[in-house]
């Protein structure tokens, strides 16, 4: 019995260490998705969260828009959400 509880202990300290990197690198990414305000790419922001994103008024933003400059809103009146991914892209071009 002795053999089989050390057998135990021995592959419980072995899986131990074995997750413990994956869970450290986890908890690591949710820190830093927390510091970027939890937004993920597919995350939705309003219409004034973008403009304050991009340091400009809510005018220029639909500006943007219509001009072709943003990709348009998800969403219609007051529901128009954008992308953060659609930021990004924004970001990159410009």
């Amino acid at each position: 019995m002795a053999f089989e509880d050390d057998l135990t202990r021995i592959v419980s300290e072995a899986v131990a260490d074995a997750v413990m990197p994956l869970k450290t690198k986890i908890e690591a990414l949710e820190k830093l998705l927390t510091a970027q305000g939890g937004e993920r790419q597919n995350d939705l922001l309003t219409l004034d969260q973008v403009a304050k994103r991009l340091h400009v008024s809510k005018q220029t933003v639909l500006r943007y828009v219509a001009r072709g400059r943003l990709h348009p809103p998800t969403g219609t009146g007051q529901a128009r959400r954008w992308r953060v991914r659609d930021l990004t892209d924004f970001g990159e071009a410009s």
